[in-house]
């Protein structure tokens, strides 16, 4: 009996071996994802979830009380229209708002944007999955999944709201512009352009394979099986209903497929001869399209580069923009430093001030902000002594003026004396004052820090004792 348990066992340890060698190839291996990866992919797209509802939701608030507004006007003109056209509103933006928060669902199989990282991700995680090469915690591995079909979920609703509302604001100003009114959906199309950009901030974020820790999934990319299942189950195999791309490659044109309401090459390459040749059967040149599509090809790619966002609800702003109005206020700060130097005279050493800043971008031309500053004393190039000179509270804002210049002004208080204990300081009566105005020159000194050259001149510097220069003269850095 005791043996034959132990048969039985290796049996059964057997079976389970040959099992799992059938599910991983001769070559492959588990794969082992971080958990550190895992929780950062849930974490990112739980946090993009959770803000596309917020400011999505408040998006859909905003414009419908634009259209109310709107509404009100028109029936001063036009009470009978005014009731038809806005008849239903309340209740489309009532709508978005449930399937927003999941309490209503809608079909949206193949609406909204490709995200090509956004693909990968989820080719990988469904992948492991649907088969046993992770060695990882399937729990983790699921949740991770979910929040990112969840994001995905909430993109593909927004392009629905989007392409909805582009449809509304068509139908509102064929009828506002019989009456006048045109001019009462500035504000509506304000609305709507920035939130697209603020939208494509957050695409942005899930293009990028580091934030979304693709970098993670490498080792998938080694395994045969794991290609299989890409081309098998991506969105540009379900979009193409083609089940293998690899069977394609180096492959003639008649032997590729042809697929509903696409023309196949053939037909591309005969058009194109005819209208590229004059319908003369061709000159001789076997690729028509490399020859007379170039330079189409470098306008359209000029004209991408240049328009905010390449899909299919983008629009050209009847306005002027502020590139601000979309950014968070995280990203309105931009810190700073700069130094100003002082010549030495009977009271003083030869001094530095070292001041450190943080701005906030009001607008992309303008921004104001406050900073601190230290003054230290040096000496001379004969007798280098330490000391502290000083310090200083600041405030300050600059407008661009043209091209790289600015002015440049502010109000600062300071402590033009040397001192040795922080108790010094707080004779607030030997602090001064400074009103300065001035420009300012700013250039790029990398792609994260831009320099500043800036001379300013102090309306109250004959008020200062020790007396100090009516010009003053600093560099700048801004990161």
């Amino acid at each position: 009996m005791k043996n034959s348990l132990v048969l039985l066992i290796m049996a059964m340890s057997y079976v389970n071996m040959v099992a799992a060698q059938e599910n991983l190839s001769q070559n492959d291996t588990a794969i082992n994802v971080s958990q550190r990866a895992l929780n950062k992919i849930q974490s990112t797209t739980a946090g993009l979830d959770n803000e596309l509802v917020k400011f999505t939701d408040r998006f859909l608030k905003r414009m419908e009380k634009q259209e109310k507004k709107i509404k009100r006007k028109l029936a001063k003109a036009d009470s009978a229209s005014s009731e038809k056209l806005f008849a239903d509103a309340d209740k489309e933006y009532s709508k978005m708002r449930n399937i927003l928060f999941g309490k209503e669902t809608v079909n949206v199989n193949r609406a909204g944007e490709y995200l090509a990282f956004v693909d990968s991700l989820k080719m990988n995680l469904q992948f492991l999955t649907n088969t046993g090469y992770s060695s990882t915690n399937a729990a983790s591995i699921a949740k991770s999944l979910g929040s990112l079909n969840s994001v995905q979920d909430k993109l593909k609703y927004i392009s629905v709201f989007q392409r909805y509302l582009k449809e509304r604001r068509q139908l509102l100003r064929l009828e506002l512009d019989k009456y006048g009114l045109g001019k009462y959906l500035k504000g509506l199309n304000k609305d709507v352009y920035y939130y697209s950009q603020k939208l494509n901030e957050y695409k942005s974020i899930l293009n990028d394979p580091k934030k979304l820790e693709l970098t993670a999934f490498r080792a998938l990319q080694k395994i045969p099986k794991f290609k299989e299942f890409f081309e098998k189950n991506s969105y540009i195999a379900s979009v193409f209903g083609i089940q293998n791309f690899t069977a394609y490659a180096g492959a003639s044109s008649s032997a590729i497929p042809d697929f509903p309401g696409l023309q196949s090459r053939n037909q591309v390459d005969r058009y194109a001869a005819n209208a590229f040749n004059g319908g003369a059967g061709g000159s001789g040149n076997s690729d028509p399209l490399q020859q007379g599509l170039g330079k189409l090809r470098n306008e359209l790619d000029q004209l991408k580069n240049k328009s905010s966002s390449w899909d299919e609800n983008a629009e050209m702003p009847d306005f002027k923009p502020n590139e601000m109005k979309s950014k968070s206020f995280l990203k309105r700060l931009e810190f700073g430093t700069n130094l100003q130097f002082g010549r030495p005279n009977a009271l003083v050493p030869s001094t530095a001030d070292i001041a450190g800043q943080i701005a906030y971008k009001f607008h992309q031309n303008g921004s104001f902000g406050i900073g601190a500053s230290y003054k230290l004393g040096y000496g001379n190039l004969r007798r280098f002594s330490i000391s502290h000179q000083g310090v200083g509270l600041r405030s300050f804002l600059d407008y661009k003026l043209k091209g790289q210049f600015y002015i440049n002004g502010g109000f600062e208080y300071n402590y033009h004396h040397s001192f040795r204990t922080i108790e010094q300081l707080r004779d607030f009566s030997a602090w001064q004052s400074s009103a300065l105005i001035g420009v300012s020159k700013k250039y790029k000194v990398s792609k994260k820090v831009k320099g500043s050259i800036i001379i300013l001149y102090d309306f109250l510097y004959y008020q200062h004792s020790p007396r100090t220069q009516p010009l003053v003269f600093r560099l700048g850095y801004n990161f």
